[in-house]
């Protein structure tokens, strides 16, 4: 699921360029190291020449949504017990569930909730 969403989102040569940097982004425990992270991978970005934009702007709106995929961001949502993904979801009430489901009580067919 990361390598697609980070192909969907970089392409596949920009996901594989920048594949260290983003998973390291995406699991971060603090935000001075996703700061650190992010900034490495702008240097990296920066020394490549010819420079490409498009990695660069990308690489901006990924990191302007941490609180969509980097651990320390998720473990500060209340009342996830630390879980991430489709497991809040299936740990809730199934009417719960269901209602988020449209009526579909097998499957989980949301994709994310935003708080924020």
């Amino acid at each position: 699921m990361i390598d697609s969403g980070l192909s969907r989102k970089f392409g596949k040569g920009g996901s594989e360029f920048l594949k260290g940097h983003l998973l390291q982004m995406s699991h971060t425990p603090t935000n001075d190291d996703f700061e650190n992270t992010c900034l490495s991978a702008k240097e990296l970005l920066e020394s490549l020449h010819p420079r490409n934009g498009q990695y660069e702007s990308d690489l901006d709106k990924f990191a302007e949504l941490r609180n969509t995929y980097a651990k320390y961001c998720l473990e500060k949502i209340p009342g996830n017990w630390g879980r991430h993904g489709d497991q809040i979801g299936e740990s809730n009430h199934s009417s719960t569930l269901c209602y988020l489901n449209e009526g579909n009580k097998k499957v989980t067919t949301f994709v994310s909730i935003q708080l924020f």
